[in-house]
This record gives C-alpha cells, structure tokens and sequence, in this order.
C-alpha cells in the first residue's frame, strides 16, 4: 500500500473533529479508513468521515471540509477504492457517482449519472468501473417491489464514459470478479458473465435456499460466496456453475457480507426486531470458512455495518441509534475485543480502506 499524506490541515481537522493537539497536517496514513456514512433517504445527509488507525484520529464531514464546504447532499449506498487511491462513492437521491481522492476526500472529475437509475453497489477492475442498478420497471411483490429490468452499466474507469449496460434480470445488488468473470447477485440467483464478452454465461440457482442472492464475496481460495437474509451464505463450486454447499447464519434483510484481512471468514451482522420494529438486540458474526460454525464477536443494539481492514485485519462496524442520529463506530480486534469507539455520520454503512 502507498503511503499517502492525511493532509490535515487543508481538510480543516482540527476545526471540526475529535482530534488530539498533539496531532501534525504532516502525519503520514499507514492506515486510512473512509467511513461511508449512508444518511436518512428524505435527508440527502449522507456524508462520510476519515479515521486514522494508528492514531484514533477522526474527522467527520470529511467531504465538505475538502470541498469548500459543498456537501454530497444525497445518500451513499457503496464505494470502492481503486489502485490508483481514486475512491468511488455511488449515490442515490439523486443517482451520480462521485470519484474523489482518498487520502484528502477532494473532487477529482466530474460525476458520472449517465446510465444510472436506481444504483446499488460498485466496483473496479482491470480499467472498468461496474455499477448494479435496479432500473425503474417494477412490479408489486406482496410488502415490496421486484424491479424486473435491472442491469449493470460499465463506465470507462479513466474517463468515466458510459460503455454499455448489461441486463442481469430482477433486483441486482452485489458483485464482485474472480478470474476475470463478473459475479451479480440477482432475485434469479448469482449471474456469471465473462468480462472479455461481457455476455452472461451461467445463472447459478441455490437449491437450499429461498429469496434473492444479495451480495457476494471471494474467499481465500478463490471461491465466490452469495449471502441469502434470513437463511445464510451459499458457496459456488470451482467451476462456477452450480452451487457447492450452504451454510445457515444470522442475515439481516440486507444481507450484506464482507471478508476478514485473511479472507477465511465471512463477516455479517443481525438485529432482531420486536413486534413494532423496536430493536432487541443485534450480532456482528464471524463465519469460518474451513469449518462452517459461526461465532458471535460482539454484541449490541443496532448493528449496520461491518469491514474489516485488509492491510491490518482491524474490524469495524456500528451502532446506527436509529438512523436518525450520529452513529457510534466501534473498531474491534479479531477477537472481538473493543479498541475503540468514534462518533460519526448518520447511517454508517460500508468503509473503504486505504
């Protein structure tokens, strides 16, 4: 990893956040961590704050503070730090993509919001920018809409041109590559499609479980994983065409998944609700992978989120108090051990390493 200047001074630190006096604008980042903090949808507050790990420094506002006080004023749904330090934040309300620079969290080039309609997740590789949309063709599902039309669009990663769009089928959500095919996580299952082509080679259906694919992830082995809410995570074989096994764990409705810095675990997280929606409790849990148990590492009130830093194998997530306040971040040991706690933005919701 380069190492890249925090450049504390021009982003207004010490003015608004939580730091030590003792702190330097020259202090070098070894481990910088943007914190996407998602927002309220009818608030447009999304935001997001910088932590430094070897410091426990934290800056909120971040955006704004190196920006000339313009905020993003729309929601933060997912990012993604590419090999160059670009960090990409995919909005909604209104749909744009923002590219800013992530050791200082300024502007780079302009948005990109061509071809998005209803964006949920993002990711770069090998000079492509691929973003999940949901379309806006749907259809009513009982409680809820099946956006039947979904696709992900593909973006030149330098200058930020559209390139095409790739229909997918219903409610696409996470992907992620692995020997350079594209994994989506669709209401049909997970789709593969070959990055040379970009036509769709597989639909890989889960015979376990029930419900949508919705985010996906790559093991130590190379091995793509689909969570499942309310059921559990499925593990595709070698291959890429079927499913290999299933194991059950605690999902939240969104379902989302991400690894450990050995990428041997698979880290989510579960709140329970009561019959008014009222909180009752909340996990962050760790799957081994080898031996398909699953331990809780902590528990809380409201958990939304978790990460875990790739270069220091440090664990985040986060108490969102209602996503009508700050959140409360909480970075933890492998073990589960508590190192520290920061105030942050409304809705913490993914973090992006650098």
């Amino acid at each position: 990893m380069k190492k890249n200047l925090f450049l504390l001074a021009a982003i207004g630190l010490f003015a608004i956040s939580s730091c030590s006096k003792d702190s330097k604008p020259e202090d070098t980042v070894h481990r910088g961590v943007i914190i996407i903090n998602q927002g309220n949808f009818s608030s447009q507050n999304g935001s997001i704050s910088y932590y430094h790990e070897e410091s426990g420094q934290v800056l909120n506002l971040a955006f704004e503070a190196a920006n000339g006080g313009v905020s993003l004023g729309a929601i933060i749904l997912s990012g993604w730090v590419d090999e160059q330090n670009i960090a990409y934040l995919l909005c909604a309300n209104p749909d744009k993509l923002l590219r800013i620079e992530a050791a200082t969290a300024k502007r780079t080039v302009g948005d990109i919001t061509q071809s998005l309609v209803n964006p949920r997740n993002v990711l770069v590789h090998d000079g492509r920018i691929y973003v999940t949309n949901s379309g806006s063709d749907y259809i009513e599902d009982g409680w809820f809409w099946e956006y039947i039309n979904s696709y992900v669009a593909v973006y030149n990663q330098v200058t930020g041109a559209h390139i095409t769009n790739i229909p997918v089928g219903s409610d696409a959500e996470g992907l992620c590559v692995a020997n350079n095919q594209l994994f989506v996580a669709v209401k049909e299952g997970v789709k593969v499609i070959d990055l040379t082509t970009n036509a769709i080679k597989a639909t890989i259906t889960s015979q376990s479980f029930w419900g949508a694919a919705k985010h996906l992830v790559v093991d130590h082995q190379n091995r793509v994983w689909a969570s499942y809410p309310g059921e559990g995570v499925m593990e595709i074989n070698s291959s890429y065409t079927a499913e290999a096994r299933t194991i059950t764990v605690p999902l939240d409705y969104e379902g989302y998944i991400t690894t450990n810095k050995e990428r041997d675990q698979i880290l989510t997280f579960a709140t329970l609700y009561d019959d008014n929606w009222q909180s009752i409790g909340s996990s962050l849990f760790a799957l081994d992978l080898r031996a398909g148990s699953y331990k809780s590492l902590i528990e809380g009130e409201q958990f939304y989120s978790a990460g875990a830093n790739p270069f220091t194998g440090t664990i985040y997530t986060s108490e969102v108090n209602g996503y009508v306040t700050n959140s409360t971040m909480l970075v933890i040991k492998p073990d589960g051990t508590v190192i520290d706690t920061k105030t942050v933005g409304v809705g913490t919701a993914r973090y992006l390493f650098f």
